[in-house]
C-alpha cells in the first residue's frame, strides 16, 4: 500500500507542475524540494520493480517458451523488433515465399539483359548530355515544325541481308497530319526499290481517310520453301511442292499499285475506319540472281501457278479496322481490330477469294511502363488451286509473321499465328523487349487446330524512337535459325498491311 500511495502522490505532484507551467507560474522552493525527495523514492521504487522483473527472467530462463516482451527498463535491448513494439517477431511473409521462385529464375535473365544494354543505356546518357538527339534533328528536318525533311533507312531481313536507302517526307502535307513519301533502297532484299506513297486518317480535316502507294521491286533471291508443312522433306528434283519443304530461291521484278479509303468515325477513345482497297499487282519470275538453289532445279515449277509466265492481279476488297490504342511513350495500349475480305476476279487467268483478320490487344502491367501485348492472326484464300498465284498464297517467316523464320518460310492456303510480347524500359527513349510467336499454315482449317505442330520462335530486342513514333526496331530470334531483324516496324500482320504485299 505504501507503493502505490507514493505512486499516487508523485503523479499528482506532475499533474500539478505540469499546470502549473502551462500557465507560466514557477513552482516554489518548498514544492521543489518535495518533488525531488518524492522522485528519488520514484527511483528507488522503479529499482525495485526492475530487480523483480530480472528475477522473473531468470526463472523462465531454460524453461517453456514465451511471448518475447520488450524490456520494461527502456534500451536494454537493441533487436529491431524490441523497438517496433512487437509481441512476437515477424516471420516470413507468405508472399515473399510465392516471390522466391519467380526471382531466382528471373535473376540470370535479369543479369544477362543488364550486362548486354550497359553500352547501350550509357550511351543514351551520353547522347542526352551533348544533345546529340537535338543536332540530329536539325540535320534531317528542313522546317522548324520537323514535318518536312528526310531520313535514312537500315534494313535487314535475316539472311536475305542488309539494304539501305533514303526517304523524303512531308508529315503535314494539309495541315491534318497527311504524310506522303518518296523512297529508294537498294542491297539486300532488293537489287532496286522506288516508293512514292501518301497516308491521311483525316484529309484536310474531314472524315475521309486515304492510302495510295506506287512501288516497283526488284528482288533478287525470294525464298520458296514448298506449299503447306510436311513431318520430312522429300529429295532429288522435280519435287511435288507439298512434298518437301527444302528451301529454294527465285528472282522477281514486280510492279505495285494500292489504293486504299473510306470514311473514319474519330472519337477522344479511338478510330474505326470503314471503306475499300484496290491492289494491282504485275509480277515476272525468273531463275535467281544469286548463288542458291535455284526453285526450278528443285521442284515442279508447272505445279506452281503463275511461275512459268507474268502475273497480273487485281484485288478488290471490303475493309474494317478499329483502332482504340492509346499511345504512351513509344508504345500503345489498348486493342486494335483489322478485317477484310474481297478477292480477285477473273483476270489473266487467276481467280480466288481473300480474307483475313487480326485482333491485337496490349494489357498496361504497371504504370505503362511494363507492357504485354498479345496478338492473333489468320489469313485465308479460296478457290482453285490452279488459279491462285503461288505468291498470292498466305505466308509466314520474317519480321512481322513469325520471327525465327525467314521471310516467306511457309505458305498455303490457311495461315495462322499468335504472339506474346513483353515490353519493359531501357531508357526514355528505348524499350526492351521479350517475345515468342507460334504459327502454321495447312489447305484445311482442322490442322490450324493441332497446336503441337505449330512452328514456334522466340527472342528478344530493342525498340528505340522519339515520343511517337519508331526510329528502329531491333528483333534477335531463334525458330529455325538464328536470324537479326533490324526494320522501322512493330510487327503487325495486317497494320501496314500494305508494304508486305
Amino acid at each position: 500500500m505504501a507503493i502505490g500511495a507514493r505512486g499516487i502522490a508523485l503523479a499528482l505532484l506532475l499533474i500539478t507542475a505540469g499546470a502549473r507551467a502551462q500557465q507560466g507560474a514557477p513552482a516554489s522552493g518548498a514544492e521543489a524540494g518535495t518533488g525531488s525527495e518524492t522522485a528519488a523514492e520514484a527511483e528507488a521504487e522503479s529499482e525495485s520493480e526492475s530487480e523483480s522483473w530480472a528475477e522473473s527472467e531468470a526463472e523462465t530462463e531454460g524453461g517453456a517458451e514465451t511471448d518475447h516482451l520488450p524490456d520494461p527498463r527502456g534500451g536494454g535491448s537493441s533487436e529491431p523488433e524490441d523497438a517496433r513494439g512487437h509481441a512476437r517477431g515477424p516471420g516470413t511473409e507468405p508472399e515473399d515465399v510465392l516471390l522466391a521462385v519467380p526471382r531466382a529464375l528471373l535473376f540470370l535473365p535479369g543479369f544477362v539483359l543488364d550486362v548486354a544494354f550497359f553500352p547501350l543505356r550509357e550511351g543514351m546518357k551520353l547522347s542526352d548530355r551533348y544533345h546529340l538527339a537535338d543536332r540530329v534533328r536539325e540535320l534531317l528536318y528542313f522546317d522548324d515544325a520537323h514535318t518536312i525533311g528526310w531520313s535514312p533507312s537500315v534494313r535487314v531481313l535475316g539472311s536475305q541481308g542488309v539494304s539501305a536507302g533514303v526517304t523524303l517526307f512531308d508529315n503535314d502535307l494539309l495541315d491534318h497530319g497527311e504524310s506522303l513519301q518518296a523512297s529508294a533502297r537498294y542491297g539486300g532484299h532488293y537489287t532496286q526499290f522506288y516508293e512514292l506513297a501518301f497516308e491521311g486518317d483525316g484529309i484536310a480535316g474531314s472524315r475521309i481517310w486515304s492510302e495510295s502507294r506506287l512501288r516497283y521491286e526488284a528482288n533478287p533471291g525470294l525464298l520458296f520453301g514448298g506449299i503447306g508443312i510436311v513431318a520430312a522433306d522429300a529429295t532429288g528434283t522435280d519435287l511435288d511442292p507439298r512434298s518437301s519443304n527444302r528451301r529454294s530461291y527465285f528472282s522477281q521484278e514486280r510492279a505495285l499499285g494500292l489504293v486504299r479509303g473510306g470514311y473514319a468515325a474519330v472519337s477522344r477513345e479511338g478510330r474505326v475506319k470503314v471503306g475499300g482497297s484496290l491492289i494491282a499487282n504485275h509480277r515476272h519470275f525468273e531463275d535467281n540472281d544469286r548463288d542458291r538453289s535455284q526453285t526450278s532445279a528443285v521442284y515442279d515449277v508447272s505445279q506452281l501457278s503463275g511461275y512459268q509466265g507474268d502475273i497480273n492481279t487485281l484485288e478488290l476488297t471490303l475493309n474494317l479496322i478499329a483502332d482504340y490504342r492509346r499511345t504512351t511513350g513509344l508504345d500503345s495500349t489498348g486493342p486494335y481490330l483489322e478485317l477484310f475480305w474481297g478477292g480477285v476476279p477473273a483476270l489473266d487467268g487467276h481467280r480466288y477469294v481473300h480474307y483475313g483478320g487480326e485482333v491485337a490487344y496490349t494489357i498496361d502491367l504497371f504504370r505503362g511502363t511494363r507492357l504485354l501485348s498479345l496478338r492473333t492472326a489468320l489469313e485465308a484464300v479460296d478457290g482453285d488451286a490452279d488459279e491462285i498465284p503461288f505468291t498470292d498464297l498466305p505466308r509466314l517467316g520474317g519480321p512481322h509473321r513469325l520471327r525465327g523464320y525467314q521471310l516467306d518460310r511457309f505458305r498455303d492456303k490457311r495461315a495462322a499465328l499468335a504472339s506474346a510480347e513483353y515490353h519493359y524500359p531501357i531508357h526514355r527513349n528505348i524499350l526492351g523487349q521479350l517475345f515468342i510467336d507460334g504459327g502454321y499454315v495447312s489447305d484445311h482449317y482442322g490442322d490450324l487446330y493441332a497446336l503441337e505442330d505449330w512452328k514456334v520462335g522466340y527472342g528478344g530486342g530493342i525498340i528505340a524512337g522519339g515520343e511517337h513514333d519508331i526510329t528502329f526496331r531491333l528483333d534477335i530470334s531463334y525458330g529455325e535459325d538464328l536470324l537479326i531483324f533490324l526494320s522501322g516496324e512493330l510487327p503487325a500482320a495486317f497494320d501496314g498491311r500494305s508494304s508486305q504485299l
